[in-house]
């Protein structure tokens, strides 16, 4: 003898709950709605956005900083001298932004007075570095600035300068 549902003891089929089969379907489509919202996000901050985000990115990384702290002048027990502050000219430059490296180098080796293939040699082999810099003077210096035409940094500092610049 048999007890309990007729659903239970007399079929072989499996018993579907429809409510369960409801909210089911339910949470599929909200993870599905969810999952769209986010590729929906994704596209619009790498395509629509990109450009936004790219300077914004450039101008957090790229920028001048000038910290002045002279120290002063250090003096020994007898009152001479030991250590003094002093600012110099400094001159970058970025090969991977020069169109034209032996005209530059011949350039720059006029007013530095360096040896024009030498100076191109180390442009071509600070090529793969992406630097390259010199301490100037300062009537050098200023001859620079004046023709400054973007793809050098130039500007004056010191040993507790920080200059970050790539036109």
């Amino acid at each position: 003898m048999q007890t309990g549902s007729p659903h239970l003891w007399g079929s072989n089929e499996p018993h579907v709950d429809e409510n369960g089969v409801r909210r089911l379907r339910f949470l599929t489509r909200i993870a599905c709605i969810w999952v769209f919202l986010i590729v929906a996000r994704l596209f619009h901050l790498q395509i629509l956005s990109h450009e936004a985000y790219k300077q914004l990115a450039q101008s957090q990384q790229q920028k001048v900083l000038e910290v002045r702290a002279p120290r002063g002048t250090i003096y020994g027990r007898s009152g001479e001298a030991l250590a003094k502050s002093t600012s110099r000219w400094s001159v970058v430059l970025n090969p991977r932004l020069v169109p034209n490296a032996e005209m530059t180098a011949e350039l720059l080796s006029q007013v530095l007075e360096l040896d024009a293939p030498a100076l191109l040699e180390k442009m071509k082999a600070s090529q793969e570095q992406n630097r390259g810099g010199r301490g100037v003077s300062r009537r050098v210096g200023a001859l620079l600035s004046e023709g400054n035409t973007g793809r050098a940094c130039i500007g004056r500092g010191g040993s507790r300068r920080a200059r970050q610049r790539w036109d």
